[in-house]
């Protein structure tokens, strides 16, 4: 393809990418102006604290941080990239890379667990009688603060300041809050059990992701000495370990079908 071919190419999706900017920010000019008159038409009560507003922004903002869990999620793997045909010595001893895997790995198993209890929640809110749900709406404040710490993660990503030194416990704590929100409030709620099963299982890989890696670094830092110890045999067996536990994980997850019913029986 010639120089200018390319130039051609560049400048037809630049053109495109415009396109599509300037529709978009017209159609959500218009969006915003149809929800303002929607809601001069709605009751003055809707807007009461605990009232029916909050029960819609707690249905959107439950999908909304489930989606930007899974988009945070996606970008730190574009960001950070596993290492092709694994890790090597090289990315141990050499340089800090190995360090930046096993922490971006133990961020996503952080955020699949934190994703996991988004979407149990959102689960139940989407199954729940109109009812139960304006009794569950102040609960809205509790997710939109979840969903801050969200965006300050992505925030870092955007403006290059995340790295293996980020810290963990805005998601830590997150993930205890909704687990006690769970527990006090959706305990006896319907909700999707086979979209839990996958999660689950993800969670376990993403678990046994990260500890692969932390296990390889190990080997790789002993392998350094001339002899080998019992540290470096037992760590061995370890990666054994995780990787007959990867293949069970994804022969569970493989066999749950997505169009097709999770039932539970007896036996």
């Amino acid at each position: 393809m010639s120089v200018q071919s390319i130039q051609l190419t560049t400048a037809t999706r630049t053109f495109a990418e415009l396109v599509d900017k300037e529709v978009c920010a017209i159609e959500l000019k218009y969006e915003i102006e149809l929800s303002n008159y929607l809601r001069a038409f709605l009751p003055d009560n809707f807007t009461k604290p605990g009232g029916d507003n909050d029960a819609v922004l707690l249905t959107v903002c439950c999908s909304r941080l489930s989606a930007k869990t899974t988009l945070l999620a996606k970008l730190i793997n574009l960001k950070y990239p596993p290492a092709s045909g694994g890790i090597r010595r090289e990315h141990v001893t050499k340089s800090h890379k190995a360090e930046q895997w096993a922490h971006c790995a133990k961020f996503s198993f952080l955020l699949n667990n934190f994703g996991c209890a988004v979407r149990q929640c959102e689960s139940v809110v989407c199954r729940c009688t109109v009812e139960r749900l304006s009794r569950l709406a102040p609960l809205q404040s509790d997710i939109a603060k979840e969903e801050r710490m969200i965006d300050y993660y992505i925030d870092l990503l955007k403006s290059d300041k995340f790295d293996e030194n980020t810290a963990t416990d805005g998601i830590n704590k997150a993930i205890n809050h909704l687990e006690n929100i769970l527990s006090i409030y959706f305990s006896r709620e319907w909700y999707d059990v086979k979209q839990l099963f996958l999660d689950i299982c993800l969670q376990y890989l993403q678990g046994l992701f990260w500890v692969k890696i932390n296990v390889q670094r190990v080997i790789f830092t002993l392998s350094s000495h001339a002899t080998k110890s019992n540290t470096n045999e037992y760590m061995e067996s370890v990666l054994i370990w995780v990787q007959k536990c990867e293949q069970l994980c994804m022969r569970l997850k493989n066999h749950i079908s997505i169009d097709e019913d999770l039932i539970f029986t007896q036996d």
